[in-house]
C-alpha cells in the first residue's frame, strides 16, 4: 500500500486510544512510529508488533527517549497519558506523568522543529458540573480540579497551552468524554465499568450519569484535527448524556444476561457506600453524583466535519470485546 508521505509519532500507543489511533492513521497510508514506554515489553506491546510498524521508547519522564522519538516526524500526537481515578502517591504517578511529561513532548517538538501537535486531553479539563441550558464549551476550564485525575488533566492541558503559545507551536487539544469502544487489552477505569455492568456487579442503579464516546470517533477527531488546516484550538469530543440505568437497559436488551436492578441508590447512599462499588472512588462517586457533563458539540461538527457513531453501536461493540477477549483473564497486559 502506498504511503501518504506523513510520518507521525503516536505516543501512548499500547493503550486504548493510542492503539486505535495507531490503526485508523495505517488505514489512512501513514507512516506510523508507536511511541511505547518500553519497546523491549513484547508482552506488554504485542498488538503493536502484529501490526509490523516501528515502536521506539517514548517514556514521558524519560525526556532523552522523547528527542529521539520526535526526531525525523512531520507530526505528534500525544496521547500518553495516567488514566487512574487514585494511587498511593497521586503527585508521582499521576499528576507529575501528565503534566511534567507532557511538556517534555512538547520541549523535545520544538527541539526538532516539530509543528502540529494533537494533544489528547479530556473532559476532565474542561468541567464537571453544568446543565442541558447551559453545556460546556471550549471556553471552559475545571480550574477547581480536586481528584488528582481531574487536576491532572486540566494542569496538563493548562500548561501545554501556556507552553505551545511561548513557543509557535501548532498544537491543538481534544477533549474526548468517556471512551469506550473495542481495541484495548487491558482496562480503563471506562471500561472496567462496561464489564461490571456485564458481572451484574452493580446491586443497585448509581445516580450517575455518563457521557460516553468511541474510541474509533475520537481517534477520527485526532486525524481531522491533524489534517484540517483551518483546525484551531480546543475540541469537545463527546455525545449524548445517558444515566447510569439508562445504560443498564440499553444494554439488557441486547444481551439479556445483563440486569437491570430494581433499585436506585440515592446520592447520599452512593457518598456513604462509595468505597464498596466497584473500580468508584469516594471522589468519583462524589463527582458522577453531583455533577453532570452536557457538552455544546457544535465546533468539531462544523470545523472538522465530525460526527459520532450510534451510541448503541459502540456499547454493543464493546461489551462484545470484553466478551470475546477473555476479560478478566485477559493475559495481554
Amino acid at each position: 500500500m502506498e504511503k501518504n508521505g506523513k510520518k507521525v509519532l503516536v505516543t501512548g500507543a499500547t493503550g486504548h486510544l493510542g492503539f486505535t489511533l495507531v490503526k485508523e492513521l495505517l488505514k489512512r497510508n501513514y507512516t506510523v512510529r508507536a511511541g511505547v514506554r518500553d519497546s523491549q515489553n513484547t508482552q506488554r506491546n504485542n498488538h503493536l508488533l502484529d501490526l509490523g510498524i516501528e515502536i521506539v521508547d517514548a517514556d514521558l519522564m524519560k525526556p532523552e527517549t522523547l528527542r529521539k522519538a520526535v526526531e525525523g516526524v512531520d507530526g505528534i500526537f500525544q496521547v500518553a497519558a495516567v488514566f487512574a481515578l487514585k494511587a498511593k502517591d497521586p503527585q508521582s504517578d499521576i499528576i507529575d506523568p501528565s503534566v511534567t511529561g507532557g511538556l517534555n513532548v512538547l520541549k523535545a517538538a520544538k527541539k526538532e522543529g516539530v509543528k502540529r501537535i494533537v494533544w489528547t486531553s479530556s473532559m476532565a479539563a474542561v468541567g464537571m458540573g453544568t446543565t442541558p441550558d447551559k453545556p460546556f464549551n471550549e471556553d471552559d476550564w475545571y480550574h477547581q480540579a480536586k481528584n488528582p485525575y481531574y487536576y491532572a488533566k486540566y494542569k496538563a492541558e493548562w500548561e501545554a497551552w501556556k507552553y505551545a503559545d511561548a513557543n509557535d507551536l501548532d498544537l491543538i487539544t481534544i477533549n474526548p468524554g468517556y471512551i469506550i469502544g473495542p481495541n484495548f487489552y487491558r482496562h480503563t477505569p471506562t471500561t472496567q465499568i462496561m464489564e461490571d455492568m456485564l458481572s451484574n456487579k452493580f446491586p443497585m442503579i448509581p445516580p450517575m450519569r455518563l457521557n460516553f464516546v468511541d474510541v474509533r470517533d475520537v481517534a477520527l477527531a485526532h486525524i481531522l484535527a491533524y489534517e484540517k488546516k483551518k483546525a484551531k484550538g480546543r475540541y469537545i469530543c463527546a455525545t449524548n448524556i445517558l444515566t447510569f440505568k439508562e445504560t443498564l437497559k440499553l444494554l439488557h436488551g441486547l444481551y439479556s444476561e445483563i440486569k437491570v436492578p430494581r433499585f436506585q441508590m440515592s446520592p447520599l447512599l452512593m457518598k456513604l457506600f462509595a468505597i464498596f462499588l466497584p473500580d468508584v472512588t469516594r471522589e468519583e462517586a462524589r463527582v458522577s453524583v453531583e455533577t453532570c457533563i452536557y457538552t455544546d458539540t457544535s465546533k468539531i461538527q462544523r470545523d472538522l466535519g465530525w460526527k459520532p457513531r450510534p451510541l448503541k453501536d459502540s456499547l454493543q461493540e464493546t461489551i462484545q470485546w470484553i466478551k470475546n477477549n477473555g476479560f478478566p483473564s485477559n493475559t495481554k497486559k
